[in-house]
């Protein structure tokens, strides 16, 4: 045990100039010599003393003679093949900052950002810039953290683009490292639950061929969050200090937070990224100009500026996917963005200036316009992904808050939610130019000029938006709805979900598809939503089927029907098992699916059983939501059922023979008055409550589905 340092008697201890990391963190005067020794509580209690200079210490060059040179540098060296992460290390005097990997470990993380989830929703980061600095000499990464706040860091926007900050780095690591081959069996060890601040990664093990597997060591998160928990502690430091690479740093941790199940964590950061970016002035087109820029050449200039509005569209994005469903508030208004949508990827990697691209209202207002303007032709992919967005956030919470089930009006009247988000959505995808368009000729044409992914990623959300929306009504007894209304919405809703299950079939072994939260969700959307259509009680398919007047046998055309939707939800589950090594949330989308399986089963052989799990419902309907208690509360669902007449639901006599019985022939117990004064217009079906059930809510499957027990009797 080494001396602790001499304190004068009857002296009070004065502080030290830099304090050791421990005693930072528990708010204790820290008594050292100022020379990177251990200090004196450290030493009384034989703890492990080490020191992480701020930002404005760095600057201090007597600091830096004693700290930076011996603690900053040595400390992002990385860890020598002979010492691994152990008990042994427990008492030695391990880096006190972040680890990087080698240079050109680096430089292929970028790339897969780039290549994967830049395409997505984060277009703000220049390709091209950021690149060429890490492949260039000036880019060390064991000493680029001190080298940064000494020789590159600039307020200045442009002057610092090509330098990225290095709570830029660490998001990118965080986000992708999971997907790189190597950083998981470095990386792969590290956990927030023990002694995160002492992990040293075990390069030893890049060498080894060990599959990573989230059902054996969760390698590939803890490769993320290894570099998530490292960019969490500078931000603690700067979170009041607003930069633009900040607000970018910030978007991407809310994904890599988002997709571990980190619900709150990633609320959090993409609100002070909102609130960063309305204060460095990016929601309007006067507050991305800077003097400074004058002097930069009109490519340069471009860029920069083209940048910043991506930046703020980048956190839109971010917040329509964190506040999508039931109970979840947007932390940023469209009424405070005034920037233009943005430009195509191309002119935005050459800084090519050749027209200025639509304002959200002016491109929106276009969509509106039949036949819609021509300059729609001129925004880029990105422009009309944060216009449907808008759309997606509309549906997501009137699904997850009301949706059919709790909706009064029926579903056909031009006045109920349903009837006008699915017009919105019709009329948004009629609008698309025709590259745009989804087709398997598009989608081929898009995967030979490299931008599938984006492609993929766009109308995978308009997709979804169907789904969801006539999903809603799919389980109800097509009787209670107008002739042939119920066929025609289910027929769109297999249509979307057998291209859903298409792009992911042809792009993911390409590798052309964004593995990333949201796509995640895509993929078990597809499964969960073909496990329904498999239990889908055969009895009524064969008085229903929406293919009914395209088949001659219509006993094997039910058949092979279920057969279908059962194999897709089975493929997609399949594709869910990347998403599942690779994400926290995808171990609870799987698992999810298993349930639902086994739920059907279960339900089979025990002939009937009533079943409630609105929590599995829930998890259905909430993006990236793996704690649905959070959010749900069920006794305020109980309490709007209340004051419900279940009429539109699929429902049995009481007698052994069950059978269909339409709206007309229902009359509720609850209410005399209501039922009475319903059944006066139901026959023109305008009496219609259009309380959907959703086939996981509270729910009798005896009294659901006619002939539901000989249908899923084994």
């Amino acid at each position: 045990m080494s001396t602790p340092p001499k304190v004068k008697p009857d002296s009070k201890p004065s502080r030290a100039s830099v304090a050791c990391n421990l005693c930072r963190e528990s708010k204790l005067k820290c008594i050292n010599s100022d020379n990177n020794t251990r200090c004196h509580r450290c030493t009384l209690l034989d703890l492990t003393c080490s020191y992480t200079l701020k930002k404005s210490q760095l600057k201090k060059r007597k600091l830096s003679k004693h700290y930076i040179t011996h603690s900053a540098v040595a400390d992002s060296t990385p860890v020598p093949n002979n010492l691994t992460y152990g008990a042994n290390h427990t008492n030695a005097n391990p880096p006190s900052s972040v680890v990087l990997p080698d240079k050109t470990t680096i430089i292929e993380v970028a790339e897969i950002y780039f290549e994967n989830q830049y395409k997505g929703i984060f277009p703000h980061l220049h390709k091209p810039s950021l690149l060429s600095f890490i492949r260039s000499p000036k880019f060390n990464p064991t000493t680029y953290i001190s080298d940064y706040y000494n020789d590159f860091f600039e307020a200045n926007y442009s002057a610092s683009l090509r330098f990225p900050d290095p709570i830029i780095l660490l998001a990118i690591l965080a986000l992708c490292a999971r997907l790189h081959p190597d950083l998981p069996k470095v990386y792969g060890e590290f956990s927030e639950d023990r002694t995160p601040e002492l992990f040293l990664p075990n390069f030893n093990n890049r060498t080894q061929s060990k599959t990573v597997d989230n059902d054996d060591n969760n390698a590939a998160s803890n490769a993320s969050n290894y570099f998530g928990w490292h960019a969490r502690n500078i931000l603690k430091e700067v979170f009041d200090s607003p930069t633009i690479q900040r607000v970018q740093a910030l978007t991407i941790l809310s994904s890599h937070e988002w997709g571990e199940g980190n619900v709150s964590r990633s609320y959090l950061y993409v609100g002070i990224a909102a609130r960063m970016a309305l204060v460095l002035g990016l929601g309007t087109e006067e507050g991305i100009i800077d003097k400074e820029e004058d002097r930069l050449d009109d490519s340069s200039k471009f860029i920069c500026i083209e940048s910043k509005r991506r930046t703020m569209w980048a956190v839109y994005m971010m917040d329509r996917c964190n506040s999508s469903g039931r109970d979840r508030h947007s932390c940023i208004k469209l009424d405070d963005i005034h920037v233009r949508l943005p430009c195509t990827e191309k002119d935005f990697i050459f800084g090519n200036f050749r027209q200025k691209s639509l304002a959200f209202e002016t491109a929106n207002g276009y969509i509106h316009k039949a036949p819609s303007n021509e300059k729609l032709h001129q925004t880029s992919c990105f422009g009309f992904l944060i216009i449907l967005f808008e759309t997606w956030a509309k549906i997501a919470k009137w699904v997850g808050e009301t949706g059919g089930k709790l909706e009064r009006l029926p579903p056909w009247d031009e006045e109920s939610p349903y009837s006008k988000l699915s017009k919105e959505l019709d009329i948004f995808v009629e609008s698309l130019p025709p590259h745009l368009k989804f087709s398997k000729f598009n989608l081929e044409a898009h995967i030979a000029d490299g931008s599938a992914a984006d492609f993929g990623y766009f109308h995978g959300l308009v997709f979804l938006c169907r789904i969801f929306l006539n999903r809603e009504y799919f389980f109800c007894t097509p009787e209670s709805f107008p002739d042939g209304w119920w066929e025609t919405e289910t027929r769109t809703m297999l249509q979307t979900l057998d291209d859903l299950a298409y792009i992911t079939k042809v792009l993911k072994p390409i590798n052309m598809m964004v593995i990333a939260p949201f796509t995640g969700f895509q993929v078990f959307t597809a499964a969960a939503t073909g496990l329904y259509i498999d239990a889908f009680p055969k009895k009524v398919l064969l008085q229903h089927f929406p293919y009914k007047s395209e088949v001659d046998n219509i006993e094997l055309a039910v058949d092979n029907f279920k057969t279908k939707y059962k194999e897709l939800a089975e493929e997609s589950m399949r594709s869910l098992l990347t998403w599942k090594k690779m994400w926290g949330l995808g171990i609870g989308w799987y698992e999810t699916c298993l349930k639902l399986q086994k739920m059907f089963a279960k339900v089979a052989k025990q002939n009937s059983s009533a079943l409630q799990d609105d929590d599995l419902r829930h998890s259905m309907h909430d993006y990236g939501n793996g704690k649905v208690e959070e959010v749900y509360r069920p006794e305020y669902i109980r309490d709007r059922k209340k004051d419900m007449h279940i009429s539109n639901l699929l429902i049995a006599d009481d007698t052994d023979s069950p059978k269909l019985r339409s709206v007309h022939q229902l009359v509720g117990s609850e209410s005399t008055a209501t039922t009475n004064s319903s059944l006066d217009d139901v026959g023109g079906n305008s009496g219609f409550n259009s309380p959907s059930l959703d086939f996981m809510n509270n729910f009798d499957l005896s009294n659901i589905f006619p002939g539901w027990s000989d249908a899923m009797k084994i």
